[in-house]
């Protein structure tokens, strides 16, 4: 091939880059804010889970059995076991461990056999926004997803 003709075909090229830019972008940055996104919530997931695990624990070495031998909570407990849950230390100082968990949101229960539970269920809240725009078709697809975590243990 001539010289003449490499540069003519270099010519037409221009700017076919710019363009196939320009069509993977958004693509490649909605994908990159999805994988955050999921990310974020699988972390806060595994925390909740930890703190509900420690919860039962201390739910569990601290019920008593009353004086019908059936297991009672008393409130000094519930409250130490939501301040556990909720801020990682009975006392209920600090910060929470996630951002608007709240003691109302942990409940506490006991089965007929000495089994306590603790559960949680904790709203999600995206950092992209609580809707994804859907321009026009609809509302808006919610982002907004509760994160539920339940942990059983048999009390002494």
């Amino acid at each position: 091939m001539s010289k003449k003709l490499l540069h003519k075909d270099r010519l037409q090229q221009r700017g076919v880059a710019l363009v196939e830019l320009a069509i993977l972008l958004p693509v490649l940055l909605f994908m990159m804010l999805a994988i955050a996104e999921l990310g974020r919530g699988f972390y806060q997931y595994i925390s909740l889970n930890k703190q509900v695990r420690l919860g039962v624990r201390y739910l569990a070495a601290n019920a008593r059995v009353g004086t019908t031998q059936i297991l009672q909570i008393s409130d000094a407990v519930r409250l130490a076991t939501g301040n556990l849950v909720v801020y990682g230390n009975v006392q209920g100082t600090g910060t929470t461990n996630l951002p608007s968990l709240s003691i109302q949101d942990v409940s506490l229960s006991i089965s007929s056999s000495n089994i306590v539970a603790v559960s949680v269920r904790y709203a999600y809240q995206p950092i992209t926004g609580l809707k994804l725009p859907t321009f026009g078709s609809r509302d808006g697809i919610s982002l907004a997803w509760n994160l539920v975590a339940e942990n059983h243990g048999v009390a002494l």
